[in-house]
């Protein structure tokens, strides 16, 4: 079983979708996708400059649009929605600005997640969501209405029909979060979007950045060639897969997925959909140790210094007594304090020059969550070594009971 049917036997997916085809079957007079209007969107995904305006390709096949690509677009959304959770960003965001939102297939997926995840019923979040293209926000009001969950109570939607020229809407001008859900490479490619003004307002918002757009070569190029006017201000950061420090962007390939039921043209035989896609989550640079709570990002600077300088003394004092430190998956975990720190003495001994960078941080009630990127030298191996991980804390009484980490880890050359 493959990631995207690991999702769809795992999350609600398969009950919502089959409520919204049905829907929009409905109001379709064939009953069926149209071939000719599939041709012409994947035209209008791969050409390098748009021949046509989004709005009137999309305006003639919303309808299509869903049933081919709902799915697809669903499952894209719902794994990047799990990274936001994953990172400690979903809870803490709450204002979210989606630009070119398409049938809001992004508040569809985060309704989705929602579902999934209970716990998270009870905060609310605003989105404006703004497109160009009316006929997918009235598609995205009939698919909305048909959902009747108690999930959606939580959720403030506001459409806008414009088409942005690089500024955000007045509806909500200082999101938390911006969504470019498969419409950034589009934007990039217009004429009438203003490109250093869309810059200057993503500079200005220090929001988190949430994109996910098509993998075609002529796509890519734009995407790469955008966000390089946005390094200075932003960091990739991930957590399924770890960044590629020296790009922002990250090819993920979700495998394949089977269409729940016969929506083919002529009803005689079910899509599979390749799950492809671009993706990243880019968050302001100057957030990176940013903390609601001056305890917590000093528990994470007492950390660096721990191991950077090898202190077991200030370890003792970071962690309580009988605290857990679970190091790697699989592993038995350690418990207590002296067997914490008889582990750290031990990579002591073949750790040197070590530099401990903290990325971002985020915290929710009693845990801290620190997204890190750690440099040293190992001297068994004579080799430097680079690590990209994250580690989850529970703090009781302003110190560590519980401790857990992730990482991913590569060499970069011998001495």
């Amino acid at each position: 079983m493959n990631i995207a049917q690991e999702i769809v036997r795992d999350s609600h997916i398969s009950v919502v979708m089959d409520i919204l085809y049905s829907r929009v079957l409905s109001e379709k007079q064939y009953g069926a996708i149209e071939h000719s209007k599939i041709d012409s969107l994947r035209d209008h995904f791969c050409c390098a400059s748009i021949k046509q305006s989004p709005e009137k390709i999309y305006g003639s096949a919303s309808n299509d649009f869903f049933l081919r690509y709902g799915l697809t677009n669903l499952l894209k959304n719902y794994y990047l929605l799990s990274e936001l959770y994953q990172l400690g960003l979903l809870p803490s965001v709450k204002n979210i600005l989606d630009l070119g939102c398409g049938p809001g297939i992004f508040s569809l997926a985060h309704l989705l997640w929602n579902m999934d995840h209970p716990e998270l019923c009870n905060k609310p979040h605003r989105i404006v969501m703004a497109d160009g293209a009316k006929e997918f926000l009235t598609l995205f009001e009939t698919l909305w209405k048909s959902l009747e969950v108690k999930e959606k109570d939580s959720f403030t939607i506001t459409t806008v029909s414009t088409l942005s020229d690089g500024t955000f809407p007045t509806e909500l001008s200082r999101p938390d979060m911006i969504v470019f859900s498969n419409s950034l490479s589009e934007m990039l490619r217009d004429p009438r979007v203003e490109i250093n003004q869309l810059i200057k307002s993503l500079i200005e918002a220090q929001a988190v950045i949430f994109i996910i757009d098509y993998h075609y070569d002529n796509t890519t190029a734009l995407l790469q060639r955008f966000t390089a006017n946005l390094h200075a201000y932003y960091r990739n950061i991930s957590f399924y897969k770890w960044p590629y420090w020296n790009d922002f962007f990250q090819f993920v390939d979700l495998d394949k997925v089977e269409y729940p039921f016969d929506i083919g043209w002529n009803q005689r035989t079910k899509i599979i959909s390749n799950v492809k896609f671009l993706k990243a989550i880019l968050v302001p640079r100057k957030r990176q140790i940013r903390s609601r709570s001056p305890a917590f990002a000093e528990l994470v600077m007492q950390y660096k210094n721990a191991w950077e300088q090898h202190d077991i003394e200030v370890l003792r004092c970071l962690f309580t007594e009988d605290a857990t430190y679970q190091e790697k998956q699989g592993r038995e975990p350690f418990v207590g304090i002296d067997r914490i720190c008889e582990y750290w003495a031990h990579n002591a001994q073949q750790q040197t020059n070590v530099q401990f960078f903290p990325l971002f941080i985020t915290e929710e009630n009693d845990y801290l969550k620190c997204i890190w990127k750690c440099k040293f030298y190992r001297k068994d191996l004579r080799r430097w070594m680079i690590l990209n991980g994250v580690f989850t804390a529970k703090i009781k009484d302003k110190r560590i009971c519980f401790f857990e980490e992730k990482f991913e880890r590569t060499f970069t050359g011998d001495e």
